[in-house]
């Protein structure tokens, strides 16, 4: 009796075995379906495995994706529109906007499509990622901004064709902060000297025009009168 349990135990173990392979295999070739984890926040690259567990590099040569945006200059508090443009159908994408040579995201992500979600990494909002691995088309919008200045920056991520083919550090054109009027910002950022010595200047200017003027008005008045006597 024991020697015909014993073919049973081995098929269970079997079993067993083969289930959770299986289930490694799953979790390997779908990895990331509901978007990029939190731990693709250094890079924006995917971390995606073979069933053998070995990494799966990013696909060499240009990308056939890009990131658009509607404008060359930002304000503060004002939206740009980020659009993932390309010629093909994609599966998962993870997009920052960064300071240019700066390495952590910034600003704020709003008004995502059913098949985005915000993924954060500094913030709760300054990443979006997919929802799922469904195939997108060309053309996906979302809103950004910011509430200070960053300096000049580029969007910065990753779009993934399927599981094995991806593209990483698509950046976009460089935008450029909005600066205030010189005048706004002589007035907001010169020190308090500077600020006192350009007060001095305009003082000065005012007194010079007042004077010349008022030379001006004396020797009218006494050709006025020369001309009456």
């Amino acid at each position: 009796m024991s020697n015909m349990a014993l073919p049973v135990r081995n098929s269970r173990l079997v079993l067993v075995l083969t289930t959770i392979l299986l289930q490694f295999i799953s979790s390997n070739v779908h990895a990331y379906p509901d978007g990029a984890p939190k731990e693709a926040c250094a890079d924006a690259a995917p971390q995606h495995h073979t069933t053998d567990g070995e990494i799966i590099e990013p696909h060499e040569g240009p990308s056939p994706y890009s990131f658009t945006v509607d404008s060359k200059e930002y304000k503060i508090g004002h939206k740009i529109t980020v659009t993932i443009e390309g010629s093909q159908a994609y599966g998962g994408f993870l997009i920052q906007a960064r300071s240019v040579g700066g390495q952590e995201p910034v600003g704020h992500f709003s008004s995502l499509p059913d098949n985005a979600q915000l993924r954060g990494c500094m913030t709760e909002d300054d990443g979006v990622t997919h929802t799922s691995p469904d195939d997108k088309l060309p053309g996906i919008m979302f809103m950004w901004h910011t509430k200070k200045d960053v300096g000049t920056i580029e969007f910065f991520g990753t779009v993934a064709q399927d599981h094995d083919v991806f593209w990483t550090e698509i950046k976009s054109s460089e935008i450029q902060h909005k600066t205030e009027s010189k005048i706004r910002h002589l007035k907001f950022d010169a020190t308090e000297d500077e600020f006192h010595h350009l007060e001095d200047k305009a003082t000065s200017a005012w007194k010079t025009l007042l004077r010349n003027r008022t030379m001006a008005l004396e020797d009218l008045y006494r050709k006025h009168r020369q001309l009456h006597n």
